[in-house]
C-alpha cells in the first residue's frame, strides 16, 4: 500500500512538473568528497592515514559546480572562477605546497532523448565521450523532507554499480584492485522548481535535485544558489577538444596508467618514496 501512495504521489507530480514553466538558469553547487567515508571499514585505514597524512582532510575541502539548465538540457562543469587553493604534502620531514588541480570535466545531458556528452581529462590529456544514458530507477519518500536554500526538498533513493581500482595494501606492499561497487544515492529534489535535472548524472525527478548524498557521505552535493537567467544555445556548449573514445577505452587506459603509477610508488612519503596524492573532485 506505501509503495501504491508513493508511486501516485510521484505521478502526480510529474503532471504538476510538466504543466508548470520549466526552469531556465545556473544552478551552483558544493562538492565534497571524503574519503575518510571511503576508507572507514577498511583493515588498511591506519596505515594510510600514517603515510597520507593531512591529504584526505584537504580533499575534503569544497569544489564549486555550476549546472546550466535550459529545458531537459544540463550542462555540469566546474566553476572556473573559484580559488583552487592549495595543498600540502610532507614528505621526509620536508613540508611542500602546489596548487590543488581541479577537475575539469564539463558533461552535457539530455533528458529527453537520453543522450550525453563528454569532456573529460585524465593525466592532462583531453578525452571526448558520447552515449546514451539510463535514468536511475528513484523511489520517491514524500514524507522526508530537508530544506535547502528555502525549498522544502523531498527525498528519493537508488542505487547503482561501477567499477572502481581502489588501493590495497597486500604482503607488505600496496596494490591497485578492480572492485564492483554498488553506490547508494540519497537524492533531495524539490516540486517548487519545474526541473527533471540535477548535479550531473541525477536527473530523472519531478523537481530539481538541490542535494545528493552518495554512500551516507562518501560524496555530496549541495545547492549553495539557484539564478533564474536566459540561457544560450552557447552556454550549453562544452569543451570540444580531445580525442573521440568509448567510456571502455577509457577506462583501460587509466588502468594501465595507474599500474605504471605502482611501479613508480616505493612505499609512500614514510618510506621515501613518491607520495600517492589523495585530490579532491572528479568522478
Amino acid at each position: 500500500m506505501k509503495r501504491i501512495i508513493i508511486t501516485a504521489f510521484a505521478g502526480l507530480l510529474m503532471g504538476a512538473t510538466a504543466q508548470a514553466q520549466t526552469f531556465e538558469g545556473v544552478v551552483k553547487y558544493n562538492r565534497v568528497n571524503d574519503p575518510s567515508v571511503r576508507f572507514a571499514n577498511n583493515p588498511n585505514a591506519d596505515r594510510m592515514r600514517a603515510q597520507f597524512g593531512n591529504m584526505a582532510e584537504q580533499a575534503r575541502r569544497p569544489i564549486i559546480y555550476e549546472l546550466t539548465v535550459k529545458g531537459e538540457e544540463s550542462v555540469f562543469k566546474i566553476d572556473a572562477r573559484q580559488d583552487p587553493g592549495e595543498n600540502t604534502v610532507v614528505i621526509n620531514g620536508e613540508s611542500r605546497s602546489f596548487t590543488r588541480r581541479l577537475p575539469k570535466d564539463e558533461t552535457y545531458y539530455n533528458v529527453s532523448d537520453k543522450t550525453y556528452k563528454r569532456y573529460e581529462e585524465y593525466a592532462q590529456q583531453p578525452f571526448q565521450l558520447s552515449g546514451n544514458f539510463g535514468n536511475l530507477r528513484w523511489k520517491v519518500d514524500p514524507v522526508s523532507t530537508r530544506e535547502i536554500l528555502g525549498y522544502t526538498c523531498m527525498k528519493a533513493t537508488a542505487s547503482e554499480t561501477e567499477n572502481r581500482t581502489i588501493p590495497s595494501f597486500e604482503d607488505g606492499k600496496m596494490n591497485m584492485r578492480d572492485t564492483v561497487i554498488t553506490n547508494q544515492i540519497v537524492a533531495w529534489f524539490t516540486d517548487g522548481i519545474a526541473s527533471n535535472v540535477g548535479p550531473d548524472k541525477y536527473n530523472g525527478l519531478p523537481g530539481l535535485v538541490l542535494g545528493v548524498e552518495i554512500n551516507n557521505g562518501e560524496v555530496t552535493y549541495t545547492a549553495t544558489n539557484i539564478e533564474k537567467k536566459a540561457v544560450t544555445d552557447a552556454d550549453m556548449k562544452i569543451n570540444s577538444k580531445g580525442k573521440k573514445v568509448t567510456r571502455e577505452q577509457l577506462d583501460k587506459l587509466k588502468k594501465e596508467h595507474q599500474a605504471e603509477q605502482m611501479k613508480n610508488f616505493r612505499g609512500g612519503p614514510a618510506a621515501g618514496g613518491r607520495p600517492m596524492i589523495i585530490m579532491g573532485g572528479g568522478n
